[in-house]
């Protein structure tokens, strides 16, 4: 029964990034990378960013799901291979934690300051996000290194995903998880900071800012479903099923991570979709 819905989670999660990619593709068909760029240099480095997980998120969820399967060739000498994948998954996670918080934290800025300052200030924290991206990869890979187990026995039983697998200890996860949630909480505050103060913002604003602010409250909202849900699944499938879902089932993590990216993409194709203008019938143009 696990192993199935294991399987199901990754085959929902590997559909879904492909359609999240059908959706980027047709966006930048739509409009060039320069354009986004130009309206909005955070929200297009979400995107950025979605797109580097996908990359990611692909190969690592294929790779374990043949594992589940038991179709992946010389599985025990290739463990390394599988743990590598996942770490750079993770890494690639927090460097998308990283943008979504400097989104929120300029939007901040916009509503705070003057729109001289507030470029000035968006040129800092992006130098700074930068090298808080460097250094959370840098710090993930040495504490994996430094306390990863031993890859004999590489998957117990019962166990469907990276999470619970014996080359992720205690040390190196609970090390990644300090940092996703530190991370997560961050962006929750400065949303929540940042919906608090649009929602008092009564100043004109233009209309590239009008829907870079849309955008950036339905990721907001997004945001909090997805981290509020796993928890409330936990605690339902632990009471009835006496197993915990997030440490054994899959991809748990990642079923969210694809439902946030997708969420993501397809409200910047809905909200940044050029106006469509109708002509006027030719019986009205006489």
């Amino acid at each position: 029964m696990w192993s199935g819905v294991a399987v199901l989670e990754y085959f929902f999660s590997i559909s879904l990034w492909l359609v999240t990619f059908a959706l980027m593709t047709e966006t930048f068909h739509r409009h060039s990378p320069r354009h986004l760029f130009k309206n909005s240099p955070h929200l297009f480095s979400v995107l950025v960013a979605i797109i580097f997980m996908g990359v990611f998120a692909i190969p690592m969820l294929a790779q374990w799901l043949l594992v589940i399967l038991g179709k992946y060739p010389h599985f025990e000498e290739n463990a390394k291979v599988i743990v590598l994948s996942s770490l750079l998954f993770v890494s690639v996670q927090c460097c998308y934690d990283l943008a979504t918080l400097l989104l929120f934290i300029e939007r901040i800025l916009i509503l705070l300051l003057p729109l001289h300052s507030s470029k000035i200030c968006n040129r800092i924290l992006s130098v700074i996000t930068v090298a808080a991206s460097i250094v959370c990869v840098v710090c993930l890979f040495s504490a994996h290194f430094k306390w990863s187990g031993e890859y004999e026995n590489f998957l117990p039983a019962g166990c469907y995903g990276f999470m619970c697998c014996s080359a992720s200890t205690s040390g190196a996860y609970n090390y990644s998880a300090l940092i996703r949630t530190t991370l997560s909480f961050t962006i929750i505050l400065a949303g929540s900071l940042f919906a608090f103060l649009l929602g008092r913002d009564s100043r004109f604003q233009s209309l590239t800012n009008q829907k870079a602010n849309k955008l950036s409250t339905y990721i907001f909202v997004t945001r909090v479903f997805v981290e509020l849900a796993p928890y409330l699944v936990e605690i339902v499938v632990t009471i009835t099923t006496r197993r915990s879902v997030a440490f054994y089932i899959g991809p748990f993590g990642s079923v969210g991570c694809a439902v946030e990216s997708f969420c993501c993409t397809a409200m910047y194709f809905y909200v940044f979709k050029p106006k469509t203008m109708v002509s006027p019938r030719p019986y009205l143009a006489k």
